[in-house]
């Protein structure tokens, strides 16, 4: 089963704009996908950058530890991965694939695929089986990467405690 990780954080604009015009789209396309579970993630839930991790379905709080592998491919927000449920928590490798990313001199980078439901839908389509796992992302213009000092600082704050 692969698991798509939908990672926000308190106060990002891009983040809430997306929650605003494509979050519940998104949701109903995949409500029914075969082999998917959905995890909304939000950071900065407490002063020390907690983590919130929910079924965005039922609303249950989920007890989550990500894998340091899975923390190190947060870089923006919002970020969604796609990763084997087996993979998510725990000490060793997983294989992570990241929407809206490329990698420019060995580091992975946003590039500028539009956030709507339908590109992630079809994103999380061709993605989730093994084969489909190295596709290369879309590039089209988009204003939903979050570049704020609030995003920054929080990013830097989630990179330091992977």
């Amino acid at each position: 089963m692969k698991v798509l990780l939908i990672v926000k954080l308190v106060g990002c604009g891009g983040c809430e704009l997306f929650n605003r015009t494509h979050r519940e789209e998104l949701l109903d396309e995949l409500r029914d996908e075969p082999g998917l579970k959905v995890v909304e993630i939000l950071y900065g839930t407490s002063d020390k950058g907690g983590m919130a991790a929910t079924d965005p379905y039922t609303k249950d709080k989920l007890s989550l530890d990500l894998s340091q592998s899975v923390r190190e491919q947060i870089r923006w927000f919002p970020t969604f991965l796609l990763v084997s449920e087996d993979e998510l928590e725990g000490d060793g490798p997983a294989s992570v694939s990241v929407y809206n990313s490329r990698v420019v001199n060995g580091t992975l980078e946003p590039a500028s695929s539009p956030l709507t439901a339908s590109r992630i839908s079809l994103w999380v389509s061709e993605h989730k089986d093994p084969a489909g796992m190295s596709s290369s992302t879309e590039s089209a213009r988009s204003g939903y990467f979050c570049n704020s000092r609030l995003c920054r600082e929080r990013r830097m704050k989630i990179s330091e405690t992977v």
